[in-house]
């Protein structure tokens, strides 16, 4: 989105607005870094990355984090490839070729010319309307679907307590959610996109993503990297103890 977010910020520009990123003092990632560690009170913990692409938050939070362990899933092959090569170096990471959602299956990846807008779900909304060149779908792939309870049942985690997962699906999040409910019975906290305006066809919006995370114990500590179309919320678990 970080393109689509430069178009948006360059368009007001010509018009004499003035786009600004809003975080609170304090209230960043690094905060959340902070926030994730103090509660973990040690120096080995568990992160998982939903939606990884190119290895951003992966790179953060292994700046942020050295010895924790990260399972980072991304279903587009090109991006996997690049995250491959970053776990070369770095053991401690786990890159998987998947999708996630709600149910097991394939499903089709619609790949846009801006790839880290790409979804499983079609394009609507602003950003369609405003970018249609670069929100045009420029492959479409076949993906593995699964859920984040398969991934869980079958790991060696399957019983501890996840510190801090990371989602960013382009309005998917909801059904990874639905196909998580026992890992996030067990997940610390969260960091999830929330969608302000809608971009996808049947795109979770923040205030259903918001009321589907309280039903699961999550509250909202604060949001972050504040834009026009999007927020970052930063959410901890309230039915884990410290």
């Amino acid at each position: 989105m970080n393109r689509l977010k430069t178009l948006i910020k360059d368009t007001l520009a010509a018009r004499g607005f003035k786009l600004q990123r809003i975080s609170l003092p304090g209230q960043n990632l690094s905060s959340v870094f902070k926030a994730v560690k103090a509660r973990n009170g040690s120096n080995r913990g568990v992160v998982i990355d939903v939606g990884a692409h190119k290895g951003l938050f992966v790179k953060e939070t292994m700046a942020a984090m050295p010895a924790w362990k990260i399972v980072a899933f991304e279903p587009n092959p090109v991006c996997y490839r690049g995250l491959c090569k970053i776990a070369d170096d770095h053991p401690e990471l786990t890159v998987l070729n998947c999708g996630l959602g709600s149910t097991r299956g394939t499903m089709t990846l619609n790949v846009h010319q801006h790839s880290d807008s790409s979804s499983i779900l079609s394009a609507d909304g602003t950003y369609a309307r405003l970018y249609p060149d670069q929100m045009a779908v420029a492959d479409q792939i076949e993906i593995e679907v699964s859920t984040l309870d398969d991934w869980a049942s079958g790991s060696s985690d399957e019983e501890r307590v996840i510190d801090l997962v990371k989602l960013d699906v382009q309005g998917y999040e909801l059904e990874v959610i639905l196909g998580a409910e026992a890992l996030f019975k067990r997940t610390a906290s969260l960091i999830v996109e929330a969608a302000l305006t809608p971009a996808y066809q049947s795109g979770v919006m923040i205030d259903e993503l918001c009321h589907e995370l309280f039903l699961r114990g999550f509250r909202v500590r604060y949001a972050f990297d504040v834009y026009p179309a999007s927020l970052d919320l930063f959410l901890e678990n309230e039915n884990i103890k410290d």
